[in-house]
């Protein structure tokens, strides 16, 4: 039995990114509540990924970007969960002419996360 794709030990992608993240509170800032919101930001996007067979690797430093919605929800004044799903995509310099402009590229990617979460 060989697998056509064994993906290597040393794959990773590591994000650096500011984000805006906008929410609405449902229930008040006190005591239970839920609160959904959207987020997007840019960033830092380091990226190395490779498959056991060598036919494609991905070893990259470039710009990023993502996207995406969640929700939190507060049991108490101060603590409550939180998860999202989040859109991640590179972006590649295509300007020819020594100038700067910003295309979507090739590698991307969705996160879920999830959470405890503190509010003051």
């Amino acid at each position: 039995n060989t697998d056509n794709i064994s993906f290597a030990d040393s794959d990773n992608v590591q994000n650096l990114m500011a984000n805006i993240v906008l929410g609405i509170p449902v229930g008040g800032q006190k005591g239970p509540g839920f609160r959904p919101y959207v987020s997007g930001g840019m960033g830092l996007m380091k990226t190395h990924v490779e498959d056991a067979a060598q036919l494609f690797t991905v070893d990259s430093n470039d710009w990023g970007m993502n996207v995406g919605f969640g929700a939190m929800g507060f049991m108490t004044d101060h603590v409550g969960f939180r998860g999202d799903l989040r859109y991640f995509r590179d972006l590649e310099d295509t300007e020819q002419n020594g100038g700067f402009t910003l295309a979507t590229g090739k590698f991307d990617f969705w996160r879920g996360t999830a959470g405890l979460t503190f509010r003051w």
